[in-house]
Order: structure tokens, then sequence, then C-alpha cells
């Protein structure tokens, strides 16, 4: 799909380098966000594109910052005669069958959905008895959207009712055998041997509880799954709704100087957003991210004859990022965590908490990420015979 991160992970065959080691111009100026992994943050639609050109080796120098291919993207302008197009394309679960995992654990199938609309306009700028643009100004505009709804199933190891009571007595480890839970308070150490005391009937006392334990112990889900309680065996499985919804808008504007002057400008804006429905609240299993890409790029073409001609070129980008998980929107109060926690945090949030044993999670992370590229490019290019010297 168009937002997609993976855009750039191709190969360019001839060119020597890894997947995603390319550069990708769309008219002349450089979509790659180095700092991104190569992320790009244009990715043209088919009606805004009028050449494509693909060099692999043995391309000049003025492509630079690969070792791989370089892709070139020509977006079209106006002319004029206004022009346009429309697709669309739309996908339900009718014909969707479950997932072998879902269907082994009694899950629903995913109602998985996906809505693509593209459409294109363009032509001559023109406002009655204002501004007749025929032959000198012009627009094209290319917008994009689409929203894909599926859904992720997840299977987890959650706190069964008698865990979270402190009895263990039914649960079993690893192996299959009956679990055994020692008192920490009664290690003895004799030289370079600790024992413990093991609970009786592996049930920890009330007056043992730790709050803040209790309290995180309490916000897990309950198992789902008819299972043993086994350490490692998943007991709980959620299928979830998500959403991830695309837009793509292009603007593109050319203006005919003269007859030796062209100046055209893009702008185009490339955004991306996930979000997850149905996780409990503050469990870690998926983050909502929205992405946003920026691009913008001033070109000025100047033929001072026929055998030599200029181009200044000047192009931005950038990318911006925000990753949330529910736990961001969580009192931390509710945890009964210690004060002194909740007074030297960075931001409001449950904790990060991360049990091993394919135990679900809690917490989760806040991302925010944003780079911006610069771009200023003159060239001076002259034909002389067979020779061609920029």
């Amino acid at each position: 799909r168009f937002t997609s991160s993976a855009q750039h992970e191709f190969i360019s065959h001839g060119g020597g380098s890894a997947s995603g080691n390319n550069e990708i111009l769309v008219d002349g100026a450089s979509v790659v966000m180095p700092r991104q992994g190569g992320s790009i943050a244009a990715s043209p639609s088919g009606d805004a594109v009028e050449e494509v050109r693909v060099q692999t080796t043995m391309f000049d120098a003025a492509f630079g910052r690969t070792n791989g291919g370089v892709v070139s993207y020509a977006t079209r302008s106006g002319s004029n005669e206004l022009h346009g197009s429309f697709e669309g394309f739309y996908r339900n679960r009718s014909l969707e069958a479950n997932t072998w995992t879902n269907n082994r654990n009694g899950l629903p199938r995913p109602n998985i959905k996906r809505r693509f609309y593209s459409g294109a306009i363009g032509g001559p700028i023109y406002l009655p008895k204002l501004y007749d643009g025929r032959n000198r100004t012009f627009f094209f505009v290319s917008v994009q959207k689409e929203n894909i709804q599926t859904g992720s199933t997840y299977l987890n190891r959650t706190f069964t009712d008698l865990e979270r009571r402190g009895d263990f007595s039914q649960t079993l480890n690893a192996q299959g055998t009956p679990l055994a839970v020692y008192d920490p308070f009664s290690t003895v150490v004799s030289g370079s041997t600790a024992t413990r005391r093991q609970f009786a009937g592996n049930r920890i006392p009330a007056s043992m509880f730790n709050e803040p334990g209790s309290a995180i112990a309490n916000v897990f889900p309950l198992p789902t799954l008819s299972v043993a309680p086994r350490v490692g065996l998943q007991n709980w499985a959620l299928v979830t709704e998500d959403r991830v919804p695309g837009d793509q808008y292009t603007l593109r504007m050319d203006q005919m100087v003269s007859s030796r002057q062209r100046l055209f400008g893009r702008f185009g804006l490339m955004k991306h957003a996930t979000y997850i429905g149905g996780i409990p609240p503050g469990l870690e299993l998926a983050g909502e991210d929205f992405r946003n890409f920026y691009t913008a790029s001033l070109n000025d073409d100047y033929t001072f004859g026929p055998t030599s001609f200029a181009t200044f070129r000047y192009s931005f980008g950038r990318y911006s990022s925000d990753t949330f998980y529910s736990a961001q929107r969580q009192d931390p109060k509710v945890l009964k965590l210690p004060d002194v926690l909740l007074r030297n945090a960075i931001f409001s949030s449950w904790p990060r908490i991360i049990m091993g044993e394919n135990m679900v999670g809690t917490g989760g992370r806040v991302r925010y990420r944003a780079n911006d590229t610069h771009s200023l490019v003159p060239m001076f290019t002259k034909l002389a015979g067979r020779h061609n010297i920029r």
C-alpha cells in the first residue's frame, strides 16, 4: 500500500545493494528519509505519474547516496484542457476464511474490510473575467484514500482467579508437574547453598501480599481458554479490530514564465495511522501509530539555447511519527504505586511490566520522532557533439 513503511524495501538487481538501499526521486528531488532507514516520504499515485525511470548501474555522478539503483518519477502537469480520472476498490469479509490459529482456539473470523479510492484532476488555472491561464498556468491534483480494517490474534498467559488470590495449588510448572512456591523471607544461606521453605499448600498468605503487586495482578484479564493452569501455557486469546487508514494528497502548479523559462512547484502530504480496538486497558500488545510525511519542491528550468540549459531545484521532506499505547491513557495511581515513582515519572502512564513465560505485559512506550531533510541542487547542462557536460 502507498503509505507502508516497506515501500522502499526492494532490491535493484545489478546495483549490488541490500533491500532498501536505493535512491527514490520525484521530479528530480530525493524523497528518501535517511534517518528512517531509507523510508520514502512520497509514493505518487499511478494517475499522477507521467514517467518512471529505473537505473541499476553505471548512472552518472548526479545521483548519489546509494549503492543500489535509482528510481525516478516524473509527475504529470496540467494542460490546456481539464482532465480527470477516478478508481475504487472494495473488499469485505464475505469471501475471507478464518485463520488456522483462530479456528483451533474457537475464535471468530476477523472483520476484514478494505476500501481504496484514487482520483486526479488537472487543467489550466481559469478564473472567468479575472485570469486565463491557458498556455501559462496549470494545476494538477491527486488524492488517494485507503482504509483497511482487519483483526490481529493475540495468545498469551494471564493469571487465573486462584493465582491472583495467591493460590497456586492447581498451577503446574513448565514440565507439567505441580509448581512449588517458596517463601523468599525464609531464605537460609549455608556456605554456597541457599534453602527456602515452601508455602503450605502452595498458597501465599494474604498478609504477605504487596499492595502494588496485587493491584497489578488484578488489572490482567481472566483466562478465556479452557486449558490447565500451567507456566508458559497460553490461556488467554483476543482478536482485535484494527483500522489502518491512509491518505495521500499531491498538488502541482506549473507556470510558463516565457518560452525559455518554466517554474513548477509540488507539495505532497502522506498520512498513515493505526488504530487498535478491543485491547483491555493498560496491556502492551500493540501501539497506535500515527505517521505524517510532508514533501515540497520548487523547480526553475531555464533554456539558454539549443545546447545549454540550467535547473535550480530546492526540496524539503519531513517525517513525523507518534506512537501511543493504551497505558498512556490510564491513571498510574490505580496500581497503588509508590509516590516516589509517581512524582518522578517522565509522563503519566502505567509502567512497562514484562514477566516472561508468555505472560501478557502491561505498559508501553511513548515515541515521538521527527526529522527534516533539505536539498538545494543547481545544475547546468551543456551539450557538445556527443558529449554531455553537467
